[in-house]
Parts: C-alpha cells; sequence; structure tokens
C-alpha cells in the first residue's frame, strides 16, 4: 500500500521537493515490489500513473520531467524495461485465454484452476460466501471513489486487476477483496454518523447501539469470511514422506513428472527435474503430457532420452528459426538415441489421477485442427460394498452384472492390490468403460472408471496397473497409491 501512498502524496503535495522524494520512494517500494512479486508490468502501469496524477494535480512540466526520471532510476531501469513485454504478455495471456501459446503448443492455461473463467456470482464468492454483500460493498465503493476520483487514481490499476476476473481469470478474484471491504466499511460508518445525528440527546444508546452493531456485524461477517478455514495441506502429507523416503533411498537423477510439484521435489528430494512451474508455459508440457497419454511406452523412452541429451537446446534453435510447434513435434520424434546419464526417474503421484484430463487436452492436441482429443475418465471414492456392488459417489457400479447405474456397460472390471493386478473380471459387453478398484494394505482407496483411450495410456498402465516393459523401466520405489518411481534404463 505504501506505493499508492507515496504516488497519490508526490501529487498532492505543493512542495516540488517533497514530489521528487516521493517520486522516488515511489519507484523505490516498485523494485521491492518486484523482488517480491516477479511481475515488472506493475512498474510500468504506476509509473504512467504517476505522471497522470502530476498532470491531474497541474504540476509543472520540469517538475513531471524530473519525477519521472526519478522514478525510472530508483525503480531500476532493467525491470523498468522489462515491464514493457511483461505487460504486452500478461494482455495477450489474459485478456483472451487462447488455445495456444506464442510458440504454438497448446496453452497450459487452459488446464489450471485458477486461471479459469468463472460466472459472475462465483467470482463474488470468491471474496465472501455471500455474492449479494461482495457486490454491494463492490457498488459502494465504485461510488465513493467515482466522488473522489483524484484520490483514488493510485489504486485504480489493482482495482481493475480485480474486475479482470470477471472477464478472464478467476485468480484475480482475491484484488477484490479490500475493495468490498472498505465499501461495507463506508456503509457501516455512514449508518453509525446518520444514527449518531439522530440520537446525539440520547448518547447512551447511540454508545449501546453502536457496540451491538459492531457484535452483531462481527458476528455475522465472521461467517462469510475463512477465519475458521483450516485448508489441507496443498500436498498429501503421504506424498512428502515418499519424497523424504526417495531422497534417503534413491542415487541422485533426473526427475520426469508433471510441473505441480517440480519445485517441492527439489527442494524435499533434491534432485533436479524435467518440469516445474518456471518450465509450465515451454514445449516440454507438451511432450510430458503426451508420454502419459500414449499407449506406446517406447515413446516415453524416447521423450524421456531426448530431454536427458539436448534439454531444450535444440528445440530453442528451431522455434529461433520459425520453425512451427508441429515440425518441432515431428523433429523430437524422429530422435533415435538413449539417455546419457544414469539415473532418470519417472515419478508419479496421486494427485495426477485427477490431471490426467490436464494431460490429454495438453498431450493430444491436433496441430492441424485446433482441437484436443477427448477422453472419459473418473475418480471416485467408495463408501460402501454390499456383494460385489459399489457405491462410489453417488453411482451404483455393479460388478456381477457389469453396469453402472443400471445403465453404462463395463468391459472389464480390475482390482490393484499395491499396484498389480490382483483380480481382473471381463464382461461381454463389445463397447464400455473400465473399471479399477485400487486397494493398498487392505483398504479401498478409490474407483476409477475410464475409456480405452485412458486404460491403454502409459500412466495407467505403468502407474495404476504396474504393467510397464521391464526392457526400458525398473521399478525403484513403490509407495503406491501415494507415490511410484521408475528408473529409466540407459
Amino acid at each position: 500500500m505504501r506505493r499508492y501512498l507515496f504516488i497519490y502524496l508526490a501529487g498532492k503535495t505543493e512542495n516540488d521537493k517533497k514530489t521528487y522524494i516521493f517520486a522516488a520512494l515511489s519507484g523505490f517500494t516498485m523494485l521491492l515490489f518486484y523482488w517480491w512479486y516477479y511481475h515488472p508490468g506493475f512498474t510500468l502501469i504506476y509509473f504512467v500513473v504517476l505522471i497522470a496524477l502530476l498532470f491531474v494535480y497541474k504540476k509543472q512540466r520540469k517538475v513531471i520531467i524530473y519525477s519521472a526520471i526519478i522514478y525510472f532510476i530508483f525503480s531500476n531501469p532493467i525491470y523498468f524495461f522489462y515491464g514493457i513485454f511483461n505487460l504486452f504478455g500478461f494482455i495477450k495471456n489474459y485478456f483472451t485465454i487462447s488455445k495456444e501459446n506464442v510458440i504454438g503448443f497448446p496453452n497450459i492455461l487452459q488446464t489450471i484452476t485458477e486461471a479459469q473463467h468463472k460466472p459472475v456470482m462465483e467470482v463474488l464468492r470468491y471474496v465472501m460466501t455471500s455474492p449479494l454483500l461482495t457486490a454491494l460493498g463492490l457498488i459502494i465503493f465504485i461510488v465513493i471513489g467515482v466522488l473522489n476520483w483524484r484520490r483514488f487514481l493510485s489504486i485504480v490499476p489493482l482495482f481493475l486487476l480485480g474486475l479482470l476476473s470477471f472477464k478472464s481469470s478467476n485468480r484475480f478474484a482475491m484484488f477484490l477483496a479490500p475493495f468490498a471491504g472498505a465499501g461495507l466499511g463506508v456503509l457501516i460508518d455512514y449508518v453509525y454518523k446518520v444514527g449518531s445525528e439522530k440520537l446525539q440527546d440520547k448518547k447512551v444508546y447511540v454508545g449501546v447501539g453502536a457496540l451491538s452493531l459492531f457484535v452483531l456485524m462481527i458476528v455475522f461477517v465472521k461467517n462469510l469470511t475463512a477465519i475458521d478455514y483450516v485448508p489441507r495441506p496443498s500436498i498429501n502429507p503421504n506424498i512428502i514422506k515418499s519424497f523424504i523416503n526417495m531422497n534417503k533411498k534413491l542415487p541422485q537423477g533426473a526427475i520426469w513428472s508433471w510441473w505441480d510439484y517440480g519445485y517441492a521435489i527439489e527442494d524435499i528430494v533434491g534432485f533436479p527435474v524435467y518440469h516445474d512451474g518456471g518450465s509450465q508455459g515451454s514445449p516440454k508440457t507438451y511432450f510430458i503430457a503426451k508420454s502419459f497419454i500414449t499407449d506406446n511406452q517406447s515413446k516415453l523412452y524416447k521423450y524421456v532420452s531426448y530431454f536427458d541429451n539436448y534439454g531444450m537446446d535444440e528445440i530453442k534453435k528451431l522455434i529461433e528459426d520459425n520453425i512451427s510447434a508441429l515440425e518441432i513435434v515431428k523433429n523430437v520424434d524422429a530422435f533415435d538415441g538413449k539417455p546419457v546419464n544414469e539415473n532418470n526417474y519417472l515419478l508419479f503421484t496421486q494427485d495426477m489421477i485427477s490431471k490426467f484430463a490436464a494431460f490429454n487436452f495438453i498431450g493430444s492436441y491436433d496441430f492441424k485442427k485446433k482441437q484436443s482429443e477427448k477422453v472419459i475418465l473418473a475418480l471416485m471414492t467408495c463408501q460402501k460394498v454390499e456383494k460385489n456392488v459399489f457405491f462410489c459417489d453417488g453411482n451404483k457400479i455393479d460388478t456381477n452384472k457389469g453396469i453402472i447405474n443400471k445403465k453404462v456397460p463395463l468391459k472389464q472390471f480390475i482390482v490393484t492390490v499395491n499396484g498389480k493386478i490382483a483380480q481382473r473380471k471381463s464382461y461381454s459387453f463389445k463397447k464400455g468403460l473400465n473399471a479399477e478398484l485400487i486397494v493398498k494394505d487392505g483398504i479401498i482407496y478409490y474407483m476409477i472408471i475410464g475409456d480405452d483411450k485412458y486404460y491403454n495410456s502409459n500412466f495407467n498402465q505403468i502407474y495404476i496397473l504396474g504393467n510397464y516393459d521391464k526392457r526400458l523401466f525398473e521399478e525403484v520405489y513403490n509407495n503406491f497409491p501415494f507415490a511410484r518411481v521408475f528408473r529409466v534404463r540407459k
């Protein structure tokens, strides 16, 4: 908030020297902000806001120019110029979330939950449980802001960023919270003042009424906030335990897995990864996703081998030569080598089951048709079992007859125990889905219902069913279903 205050004060003060000081402080706080939040586009935006405010308060041209130079220097000129490209990238990514990124590969933002566009009422509910109360707070803030626009000009960019959640990604909804709260605060203050004026001769009643209103608001609003909410760990403790054990039991190597836990793996396991949050937008995302969804284990081996040999170097050269994404894929598919390093590991974790749809969206993308193939996959928890009939999340799965909800046929029912097939039952239906019961140490964890595309995928065959090509891979760690690791043979 200091940068907003400094920018406002730079315009408000009548002393030119103080204007320069506040411009310097504004630039310096943006430098600190950049160190915390790697988005230099904000530096450029608030440079424009500073100049606009100085014009609004009718500063001399010399003062405006000097203030701009001072802000530019104190915010770090290098980061300032970075901000130009960052801002254009932000506009391209979030004003319209396209199916492809700038290189031509499928856009990872299409698969990230917090980047998805949500209905208006749901966005409002992200701020407070009551969307109507959120809307009321925002409307009041907008009215007050318009009536006092000079004072509010310095925080307009942040408010507009919050409003972007109605147009684009729901991740921006958090920026609306302070404005909705401020609007409701103005309403409470107004009610209190009006009540005080009408009851000025009865100060005792005013005090009691104000205190009562305050207590009621605390009780009422408390239920609309996350004060009592205790979030679950971002990563399942059993997965964390697996990471710790991997660090103790496995020789140093590189991890081939999905990007979500990339940084956690680097931190806890201590191994480098091919894919993390910093590289999620690169072509590697496509190849890793494709390696999981394809039914060809040799292709999975090929992709790991390619990136072990070349990393991103060869692909970067092709991108610099304006080679299309499709031709880049053909180039990688033509590789016919082996890993150069002794220890490359495939890591599968429990959370990846629910992310298979994202793998499929990315990995099955057709560069000519500009669309992905469909896949059917449902991950269920089962509440009870009666005579081989499973009741899972409102669904009735009859493994005697091979029928789901009395109408959807099953081709087969498989029970996996500790990552190995323990039981398989086939049915007479030529078309249908596949059911897989995930069991560990006698405990039923999940029921997975999937089509043939999911069933035949490397992900399912290697991780869930334990059907892997022993000529290409070697299992080195098994804490199924939480984590499972295979070494890629050299």
